[in-house]
This record gives C-alpha cells, structure tokens and sequence, in this order.
C-alpha cells in the first residue's frame, strides 16, 4: 500500500463495511457522512479474517481517555493503527438510509 491511502465505502446494507489493509500506516482517520439510521462497529484484525472491536477517538471528544467503538452519527474517527494490519467499519445494525465512510491511512514522518 502507498502512504497516505484514501479509500471510501458506502455503506447501506447490515454488515457492509469499508476494509482497508494498513500494514504500513501508523493511524487511520475515518470520516462517516451521510443519512442513516444503524450502528457502525470499528473493528480490526491481526489475520484478516477475524475481527474484534477496537476503541477510535471522535474528533468531537476533547481528551484522549474518551474513546468509543461504535457510532450511530457521522464524524470524524481517528485510530492508532501501529501492529494492525487490517481495519474496518462494518455496519453492525441497520434500519434505513445510508452511511459513506471516507479513510486515509498515514504514517509518521520519519
């Protein structure tokens, strides 16, 4: 993968999710924008293949203890991603309407 990555799913079904390898990033922001009524779930992956909940910082937030592994609103959600290879948003539950979730893998200047 080439650092910085942008990539962007919409996500408009029950388990739809934007999944990105980022084996080179160092974080990852991920903008959802939209209309939707649904929960989408931030998840990552040592194997690729088995997913848990991972805790991302909302930009609305003001400290860094205030983390979240779900959303129900759009935003902007940053996660550390150094060891992770593998990152998603999945749409755990859904309803109606439909969420896009913009996100771009970086890395740190080094």
């Amino acid at each position: 993968m080439i650092i910085p990555s942008t990539q962007s799913a919409t996500l408009d079904a029950l388990n739809e999710a934007l999944t990105l390898a980022v084996d080179d990033a160092d974080s990852v922001a991920l903008q959802v924008t939209g209309t939707f009524t649904g929960t989408i779930t931030f998840e990552a992956s040592v194997d690729g293949t088995n997913y848990a909940s991972v805790a991302v910082k909302a930009s609305s937030q003001t400290t860094a203890t205030t983390l979240v592994t779900t959303t129900t609103a759009t935003g902007v959600f940053t996660l550390n991603t150094q060891g992770l290879p593998h990152v998603r948003a999945r749409m755990s539950a859904y309803t109606d309407g439909e969420a896009t979730v913009l996100a771009r893998a970086s890395r740190v200047a080094k």
